[in-house]
């Protein structure tokens, strides 16, 4: 039961590595790859590693302009969320 769930506990970090490597822009050594070799061959200890050294510094893959756009536009489906559930706020309703 206990390896059992070591093994589980194990899949689940590896997977988590294994996207995290995929979707960063820039990892450490410039090499996904071989990080996703690491990941893969190494087991616990290569995603360990993996995990310490090769997510780099930055975890930011926007630019502030983009990252404001982005706030923008969910701030206006939220509003526009807003009017259809509980109709337009203000415009003297009875």
């Amino acid at each position: 039961m206990v390896i059992g769930v070591l093994v589980l506990l194990q899949l689940v970090v590896q997977v988590f590595a294994l996207v995290d490597v995929v979707r960063r822009p820039v990892v450490t050594g410039g090499s996904k790859l071989l990080w996703l070799l690491v990941i893969l061959l190494g087991g616990v200890l290569g995603t360990i590693i993996y995990l310490a050294l090769g997510r780099g510094t930055s975890t930011v893959t926007e630019q502030p302009e983009e990252a404001k756009a982005r706030s923008a536009a969910a701030g206006d489906r939220a509003e526009r969320a807003a009017d259809l559930l509980y109709g337009r706020q203000g415009q003297g309703e009875e």
